[in-house]
């Protein structure tokens, strides 16, 4: 699929907001209310001469191609919501509602389960960037980072997240991803993303992922969920983005 034509009037937008579902993208184009936006997984909007939203669809796989589109921007903020990991002492050391700014977005579930313990691909001599960044982990961008925690405000958090095929409805399988990866929230898309920037784009192009949290991780019918709350915040965190950057 060739990337849509940029529009003659509007140069190559600065930051792209990457939004993975329709609500989530819905509450990222929100904080343009003048705006008639066209959500289609794949499709690249323009919002104003700085800011474009860029609805990737649900996955990996689809994060990746969706972004290879992108040509001539600063940095692609990946937005949505995500789910809270388990620290060591079995409780949450993020709320729902709550902001996290990735410091590292790292892939959770590519490897080899063995009766030893899991190995990762990157073990296994399988580095799926290549040379564009080291083991299944691809950091995000420093000076974005300090940027958006600026706008942000104190009370982000800023940690690991893991990007997972399989989120994790059991306590045990929770407990390994935050255990094996470090991550204090899980979603779907990030560590895709920056991948694919990484390898088309090097530094050109830089990533950082962003998220609210939606739900806590575990067994499935003891988690706790508030998706309309996290939506607002991300709504609010839309809005202070393009206040802000």
């Amino acid at each position: 699929m060739p990337p849509p034509p940029t529009h003659p009037h509007h140069p190559p937008p600065t930051i792209i907001l990457a939004a993975a579902a329709a609500k989530e993208a819905e509450a990222v184009a929100a904080a343009w209310p003048t705006i008639a936006v066209n959500l289609r997984d794949w499709t690249l909007a323009p919002m104003d001469d700085r800011f474009a939203l860029l609805r990737t669809g649900v996955g990996k796989v689809n994060a990746a191609v969706a972004v290879a589109q992108v040509q001539g921007a600063q940095v692609v903020i990946n937005l949505g919501i995500c789910g809270a990991l388990p620290d060591e002492s079995g409780g949450f050391a993020l709320n729902i509602g709550d902001v996290v700014v990735a410091s590292t977005s790292v892939y959770g579930d590519e490897g080899l389960v063995t009766p030893d313990g899991f190995i990762p691909i990157s073990a296994m001599g399988f580095a799926p960037g290549g040379g564009a960044f080291d083991g299944c982990a691809v950091n995000g961008d420093t000076r974005w980072i300090e940027r958006v925690m600026g706008v942000v405000g104190a009370s982000a958090h800023s940690g690991v997240i893991a990007t997972v095929s399989t989120c994790s409805g059991t306590t045990i399988h929770a407990k390994e991803i935050a255990h094996r990866t470090g991550a204090i929230a899980e979603a779907m898309e990030g560590a895709a993303i920056g991948h694919a920037l990484a390898r088309l784009h090097g530094p050109k192009i830089s990533f950082i992922e962003v998220r609210v949290v939606s739900n806590t991780t575990g067994d499935r019918k003891r988690q706790v969920w508030d998706l309309p709350l996290a939506l607002d915040r991300l709504r609010d965190l839309s809005g202070k983005l393009r206040a802000g950057l």
